[in-house]
This record gives C-alpha cells, structure tokens and sequence, in this order.
C-alpha cells in the first residue's frame, strides 16, 4: 500500500482502483482506513469469489472458477492496466489470483519479490499441492507484461530461471515507512519491556521462523563470542514463532553451553516497540540466507543501528557495504564480524553513518517514480480492445470447468450478479428501488445536512422520513417530508414501519445519534424491519455513550439488534472497535464524512495579514471563548491576529447558543479586542460561509470536548483550500493528515499554536506544503458524489443478496410435450416443440430473477428459445432465444407492477436441436 499511496501522490490525474477479495473479510476495513484519504471510498472495489477455493481444499474445479470470477470482475472494471500487487498467493487461503484465465484487454504488471521456493525446492516445494500451486502461479507470472522487482536480483534471478520470458522487467526497489526513526528518549512500553527480559546492551535480529532465516546458525555464532561480550550482550530475537520452535531452539543454545537468560524471544511484538528496539539495540545483525529484499535491514538502519548483514542473494544491494557483510552459513565469520564492530566504537559509529545515508536511497517515492514510468511503456495510451460484461460473462461461463456441479454453478451464477453489481454494470444502475431515509430533515442540524448533501446524488431512490417535533427547522422545504416519530418521545417507531409500507420501501438507512432516538425503540425497530426483511443500513454519527449517569441510551443495548442489519456506517477506525466490543463486526464498515465542492477564491489572501477564522454552531465546548482569550493573549504579546467567527446560532429552545454568543461578546470587550473579532451569527448558506473562510489566512477548530465521531464543521474548513489547525482531540482524528493540530485546548496552547502556524503560512513552510498537498487531494476523493455513489451500491448488493427461492419445481413433475426424461434432465427428442413447461403459479408484483440450467448437444439453429408468460401463455413476460453464445445457467430479471396468474416457464426447441433442461428456479426480490 506504501507504493500505492506514492503513486497517487505523485500522480494523482491517474485513475486509481482498488480491487479486494471479499473472503479477507478481516482485513477489508483495516485496508480501507489507510487508503480512504488517498482514494475515493467508491474506488475500493470488493469482488466475491468461492469459499474453499485454495490449493489445499482440493477442489479444482472451484479454484479455477474463483480465478475466473476474479478476472471476469476486473473487466468489468475495464482497466487501462491492472497491477497486481502480490500474485503467489491461496495455497492455504482463500486468496485468489490469476493472469490470462479470461482474454483481457489490458496489460498486466506484477511486483516480483524472489523465487525462493525455486531456489529451495526441497523447503517449500515437497508437497505435490504445494508444488502444483507454486508451478501453476509462476506461469502467471510469465504472462504479465511487466514484472516489477523488488531488487536487481530479484530481477537477475528470474531471467535466469526463464531466459525466455518476453516481458520487462523493472527494479523499483522498496522504501521504508518514515515512522521508522530513531527514537531518543525511552518510553514507558520499552523500559517494562526492557525490565521484563534484563535487557541493558544486545544484540537483535527480526525475522519469521522460517528454516532459511538461520536463527540456528546466529545462535552457534553468538556462542562462539567471548563470555565478556556474552555476559555483556544478549541475543534477543523479533518474530512469531511458536511453542515447538522456541523450545528446540532453546535445547540447541543449550546444547552449546549459553545460559537460558542470554537467548530471548520476544515473539509478537508492536511496531512501535520494534521501531524502539531498532533504535536502542548495540548491533543489528540479519543472517537471513536469501531474501527478495530484506526490508527489516532498511528499518533499522533508519533507526539508526548499526547493522551487519549475509553476503547471499539480494542483501549486498541492499547494505552496500562489504565491510557490513559475512558468510551467513560459517558462524565463525558471523561471529567475527559480530565482535569487530561491538569491539570498536568508530566501526559501529561508521556503519550507522553508512546506514543512514544508504536507507535514503530507498523511498516509496522514488519506487513510485519508476514504477510509474514502467506501467506507462506498457500501456502506451492505447487499449487493444475492451472487453464488454457480456462478453466478459459468456466467456467465463464457457470456461467454467465442465465437472462443476450444477449446485455450484449456480452460487456461481449469483457471485456473477452480485459482482456485477459492484462494478456498476449497466442493468445495476438502471435498476429502480426506493430507499427510506431516516433524519432530521430541513433542520439547523449537521445530520440534517449530511443527509441533505449526500442524497441530493441520488434523489430518485431516496424518501425522507423526518420527526414529528423537529426543533430549528429551516422555513424553506427542500423536499416532501414523510413524518414518522417524535425525538423527545419516541417509545413507538412504529410510524417509521407505517411509511414503509405505504410507500412500499425496498430498504432504509437510519441516520443515528444519541439525541434523536432512545435506543431500547431503536433496537425494537431494527428487530422489527429484519422480521418483514427490509434491508437496514444504519449510519453512526458518534459511538461514545454520554457520560451523564441516568442516561439509559448506552451502545449496548443495541448489539443485538445492529447484527441483524445489513450493513452499519461509521466514521472512524475508534467506531469500528467500540462496536466490536459489543460483539458487533462482521457487517461494519467505514464511510468517510464527505464534503461538497467548491468554487475557490483565485487568489489567496496576503500571507502577512494574520487572518484567522473558526467555523461551526455557536455553542459551550466549541472553544471559542478561549480562542477569543488566546487572540487578547497574542494582542499582549506584540503577535496579533484578526478573527472572524462564522458560528451561527444554532437557535435551541434553551436559548444556550444565545447565551454563548453573548458571553463570548462580552468577553472580546472585556479583553480589549472587539475591534480584532468579528461575529458573523446568522445561518449561512455552504455557499457563503466557505466563502468567508477562503478569506482567511488560517482556519481553526478550538474544540475543548466532544463525543462526536468526527467532525462534519471541520470539512468546510479543509472545503475553503486554507491551513487548518485543530485541537488534539480524537474527533478529529480522520483528518489528522490534513490539518495541523494545536499543542493543547487551552488559551495560551491556543495562541501559540497559532501563532506558529501563521509564520509558517508567511514562509510557505514544507509542513503547511505538504499538509495542503495532501487537503487538496482528499477534496477530489471525499466529494459526497462518491459517498453517495458507495451507499447506493451497498442498497443494491443488500437487494441483490435477499432474493428468496419462489419457485423450484422438481424436474420430475414438469411437463414436456417434445422431450424425454432422463433422471436429472429433460432432452429434448430433436423434433420441433416445447421440451419444458408450467407449472401455473401465482406470482404477486415485484422483481423477480429466473435462473435455469441447460446443456446444448446441438443447436440446428437458433430458434430455441425461452419464454416465461402468464395466463395459460396469453401474456410474454420474456422472450429470449438460446444461441451458441448462451451460457449454461441462464439468468434474466423481470418486474410485474400487477399480480400474475397462471405463469408458466416454456422452453422450446426447434427441429433437429438436442439441449437438456436440468430444470429452474424463480426467485424474488424482497
């Protein structure tokens, strides 16, 4: 993701999609909060594939429909280019990757990373699975285009392994994540850590417990070292391991006379605490015997150890340093080498000054630079052609592998629908459903807003659904609004059922926070909705329970109703876990807060004119009292700023926003600076009020507390193109990349904060930059057309997943007039008329989907064909004919505004044509 992060950086005009497997289902979110604000949410793509399709399931024929869905989905897509990221994958996992099953119009590149198994066949390569697998994924790998190597080896070695390969190779080599740094000062987790193992001076070496990574030999080294370097030093091992091996690795370190104190495994460790570890250890020494690249030997050197490496396959490349290098199989030279440099405080002086100069050769941007260029020369701003869904989807199902059952090839068939859905196929997005929507509509609220802003995309599947009591509504109705429960009392959501069935809703989306619903009904309502299977999508705008003691609306007592719905929205990685502590996971997903776009003052406002501007509703804990108190603080200290505050009223009943407005008024007097502030209190327009902070040179978000998820405010902050500073609290933490945040909550905190800022934004300093690079990208990626986009295909993936069976009628008791029944199948005689019909059902109004399942064994012509009709055939429903070119699971949608009686699925053959009907089964949309 580093590379991937890079490359949108430096070249963000190219489109960029992501494409996740659906089956990694514990990773999906973890993937997608460290892309989202580099990527739009509706640019990560999930396909859905088989379970149990690895190697090691032993199911073929599922393996190789699983790559096939894959590809299929990808052309779809209709990429220019496909870059696969790591393609030796789902041995023993549901991973899948392929290249070259479909006939695609688009290059492929490929990272490279080594061919150890290769190298070590009789390691990894013993098992016939095992060695099938590899095999199978390096002739992949000998389709693509382009192989991006991690290393001139890497590189080296697979020409010479297939000299015969036609494609390019490029070395874009790796970079190392900046959090990896030297750390001066110890923290709290290192000195525990620190107490709990004796550690004081040692000797460190990270990698898995895998037999090439040598742990052995760097033990039989170390033994071989003096006993004053061994009673001095210890040899702590980093790594995952297990029971078995510590203990035989133990009885080896025994067996060569150390004591059990010297040798420690630390097993899972954090990274923080690793990044500590590099920077606090006396000699970091990697005796790996082949590596693609050895990243740990990059992380420590940028944490400024001095590190000694192998002399074996891409490692000299990598340390560039022969004095740094040894023999990883003789301890001996090991253990020299291991003893020169802790014996010579110059030697380890200078391996750190090479290391330090030598890690800056390896970047993400710089890989990203030449990775870039590489997958350029193999596009070529040309498409050989482009691949359309439907033939995308005949060719998959031509290649399905004969020995599919037809029980499998029906899951297939509905992976097919539901992929397609995602990738936004044209019968996707045309297809009409209506959406309830649950908010506090045309109100001086931000939900209110949030909701405005993101449905105004997709305003013809959207019914409001408001409160009865809604206090601060705006007097100018932007929509019909459907009124379904009261805020301050709402013991009874049932009025929200009530307009679901009158409207005749297909799904809703829920609009949650604490004050608008007492969560007892709330769960009530969601038990209810999953009972008529309405599809529930409930959006959280703050997870944190109110700290007031006889509050009853606590998180929990929703848990067993939020897993019953199909999916649930939040704003932040903290959401995520606070709902996993409630037992709620599997169907939580992150949704960024969107934005809308702007048009941005051309010009900037002079960097000396130290204007500064908050935004958001005038009330307690939004810290603008105390910005106001650190503006009379600057005034004092000779580094003043103006301030305009664009806070409106935000009109309660209580009058508290009043009150507020008033105090800090009275306050700006009292202090001396009415002059310095500015009060700019009437709703605003988005319009107006991003315009009156484009004005300023600095927008700033005081904060003191809040329970929120995150900020809604803070977007039109980032939305008006100026620096913004935040207060160091948690609800902003989704936009921590793209604002700088103040060194307290405090006024004098405040003041100097600011104050630094604002001479940076005069300099055009690198952090006000590179902060600004980065804001202006996330404004492209979180417009709300791409929240809205998102949601609407997350309703109809839901729609798509609750199609019932309706009607299966066994194949045995359907009639035939041309046909004759053979166990499982109906064939037809060869002679012209109906090889299947009936079997005369009812059929209420709705969607619904026919899947049936045939063979053709000749087709004379193409006059056969399929028809669904009602009323004893009176009525055509559909008509298709069955071609060369029709798959063996036909799948094909309808939707009745009426009821229908007597329907019937006819098919007929003609003269001369063999197919076999192994039957169908109608399906409806809930």
């Amino acid at each position: 993701m580093d590379l991937l992060k890079a490359m949108i950086q430096q070249s963000p005009d190219i489109e960029y999609n992501v494409i996740l497997n659906n089956n990694i289902t514990g990773l999906i979110e973890e993937i997608k909060s460290e892309l989202l604000p580099h990527l739009p949410v509706d640019k990560i793509y999930q396909f859905g594939t088989f379970d149990n399709s690895s190697y090691n399931d032993n199911n073929h024929n599922r393996t190789v429909s699983a790559e096939l869905l894959r590809e299929k989905f990808i052309c779809d897509l209709n990429p220019d280019v496909l870059h696969i990221t790591s393609l030796i994958e789902g041995l023993s996992d549901n991973v899948v990757t392929s290249v070259g099953r479909l006939e695609a119009g688009y290059p492929t590149a490929v990272t490279l990373y080594d061919l150890i198994p290769a190298k070590f066949p009789q390691s990894y390569l013993q098992n016939n699975t095992a060695r099938q697998h590899y095999i199978e994924k390096v002739n992949y790998l000998r389709k693509a285009e382009l192989l991006l190597a991690i290393s001139e080896y890497s590189k080296t070695e697979f020409y010479e392994f297939f000299p015969d390969y036609r494609g390019s190779i490029v070395n874009v080599r790796g970079g190392v994540d900046s959090k990896f740094r030297h750390i001066e000062s110890e923290t709290v987790e290192y000195r525990f850590f620190a107490t709990k193992y004796g550690l004081h001076k040692f000797i460190l070496y990270t990698a898995s417990y895998d037999e090439r990574k040598n742990q052995r030999k760097l033990i039989e080294a170390y033994s071989l070292l003096s006993s004053k370097i061994r009673e001095e030093y210890k040899l702590v091992f980093i790594g995952n391991g297990w029971p078995e091996i510590y203990k035989n690795l133990r009885l080896y370190a025994t067996e060569l006379g150390l004591k059990s104190d010297q040798i420690v495994f630390t097993g899972h460790i954090s990274e923080h605490l690793l990044i500590e570890l590099y920077s606090r250890c006396s000699l970091f020494a990697f005796v790996s015997l082949a590596e693609g690249l050895g990243l740990p030997i990059l992380e420590a050197m940028a944490c400024h150890a001095p590190v000694i490496a192998s002399n074996t396959t891409c490692l000299p490349e990598v340390v560039d340093n022969p004095n740094a290098l040894f023999d990883p199989r003789c301890a001996r030279d090991i253990a020299d080498t291991i003893t020169r440099v802790l014996g010579s405080e110059l030697e380890a002086e200078k391996l750190i000054a090479h290391g330090s100069a030598q890690v800056a050769k390896f970047t993400w941007d710089q890989s990203a630079s030449v990775a870039l260029r590489a997958i350029h020369s193999i596009v070529n701003g040309s498409r050989p052609y482009q691949v359309r869904t439907l033939d995308a989807r005949r060719s998959l199902f031509e290649k399905v592998p004969a020995k599919l059952s037809r029980e499998e090839k029906g899951i297939l068939s509905r992976i097919v629908t539901k992929n397609e859905i995602e990738t936004d196929t044209n019968w996707a997005t045309e297809a009409d459903f209506k959406l309830g929507w649950v908010s506090t509509w045309n109100s001086k609220c931000g939900i209110a807003t949030y909701s405005e802003h993101i449905t105004t995309h997709c305003d013809r599947h959207v019914v409001p659904i408001a409160p009865f009591n809604q206090p601060r509504e705006l007097s100018e109705l932007t929509r019909t609004l459907n009124r379904g429960w009261n805020i301050d009392d709402n013991a009874d959501l049932s009025g929200i059922l009530r307009i679901i069935k009158q409207k005749k809703l297909d799904a809703l989306m829920i609009q949650v926070n604490y004050g608008l619903f007492k969560f007892p009904s709330l769960a009530s309502l969601i038990h209810a909705l999953f009972a008529e299977q309405i599809p529930t999508f409930v959006t959280f705008h703050s997870t944190v329970d109110p700290k007031a003691s006889g509050n009853t609306n606590r998180l929990g007592a929703l848990s067993k109703a939020l897993v019953l719905a199909d999916k649930i929205f939040v704003h932040s990685k903290n959401d995520i876990d606070r709902l996993k502590r409630i037992g709620v996971s599997k169907n939580v997903s992150l949704l960024p807060h969107g934005m809308n776009s702007f048009e941005l003052l051309d010009r900037l406002p002079p960097a000396h004119s130290r204007s500064v501007a908050a935004y958001g509703f005038f009330l307690p804990n939004k810290g603008f009292r105390e910005l106001i108190e650190a503006a009379a603080i600057a005034e004092a200290a000779n580094q003043p700023f103006n301030l305009i505050l664009v806070c409106s009223n935000y009109g309660d009943d209580a009058g508290i926003s009043t009150s507020e407005i008033q105090a800090a008024r009275n306050l700006a007097k009292d202090l001396g600076i009415s002059g310095k502030v500015d009060f700019v209190t009437e709703f605003l327009s988005d319009e107006r009020s991003v315009e009156l902070l484009s004005f300023a040179n600095l927008i700033v978000y005081p904060y003191q507390q809040s329970g929120e998820s995150a900020s809604g405010a803070v977007r039109f902050g980032i939305a008006a193109g100026r620096p913004v500073a935040v207060t160091p609290l948690s609800i902003f933490d989704d936009v921590s990349s793209l604002t700088h945040t103040l060194p307290g909550t405090d006024p004098h905190s405040l003041q100097s904060g600011i104050n630094d800022l604002l001479q940076q934004i005069e300099t055009n300093a690198e952090p006000v930059r590179s902060t600004t690079r980065r804001a202006e990208q996330w404004r492209k990626n979180s417009d709300y057309r791409h929240i809205s986009h998102y949601i609407m295909r997350q309703v109809r993936l839901s729609l798509a997943r609750n199609w019932i069976e309706f009607a299966k009628p066994p194949i045995a008791t359907l009639p035939t007039q041309a046909g004759t029944k053979l166990g499982d199948r109906i064939r037809s005689t060869g002679s012209e008329g109906v090889v299947v019909y009936g079997p005369y059902i009812e059929i209420p109004s709705g969607m619904y989907k026919l899947e049936l399942y045939l063979e053709k064994l000749h087709l004379q012509d193409e006059n056969c064909s399929i028809k669904i009709t009602s009323d004893f055939g009176t009525n055509s429903i559909l008509n298709f004919s069955i071609t060369s070119e029709t798959t063996p699971v036909v799948s094909e949608m309808f939707f009745t505004e009426t009821p229908l009686s007597n329907v019937e699925v006819v098919v007929h053959c003609s003269d001369g044509s063999i197919i076999d009907v192994f039957g169908y089964c109608l399906y409806r949309r809930l």
